[in-house]
């Protein structure tokens, strides 16, 4: 199936609702990631925090490459990228990155490939930033 997918054209493809291997590993992961997504959606949710979260599915006015999901930490700001294992931001993700991370900015960015991972910085930032009793 595969070797008659890569002989028709893009538009008789999505016609016919074939996919490359390719395109049906971008799928996969676009999806996968969104699950990611949300399930740190929630925990940040359960935590009290009000996390923003980019629509991937709509145009959208903000800045091509900023990070997923941002939210305060006891007024820090924070930016995670969110990426399956072994997948890293695109130019123009690390882009955003670096400005995020530099001065006037000197925000918390990280790049979570799990939901473990999100699980061990939120308490990291909880220490740093909880102010003390």
């Amino acid at each position: 199936m595969q070797n008659v997918a890569k002989c028709l054209s893009e538009k008789d493809r999505k016609a016919l609702k074939v996919q490359t291997r390719e395109e049906a590993e971008l799928a996969y992961v676009a999806k996968s990631e969104k699950e990611l997504q949300r399930k740190i959606e929630s925990l940040l949710n359960r935590r009290g925090y009000r996390p923003i979260r980019q629509r991937m599915d709509r145009k959208s006015n903000i800045a091509e490459g900023m990070p997923d999901i941002q939210f305060s930490c006891y007024g820090q700001a924070v930016y995670w990228e969110i990426k399956l294992p072994g997948r890293n931001p695109d130019p123009a993700q690390k882009e955003q990155i670096a400005a995020l991370l530099t001065a006037p900015n000197s925000a918390e960015v990280r790049v979570i490939r799990s939901y473990q991972e999100a699980f061990n910085h939120l308490q990291e930032l909880e220490r740093k930033y909880k102010p003390k009793q």
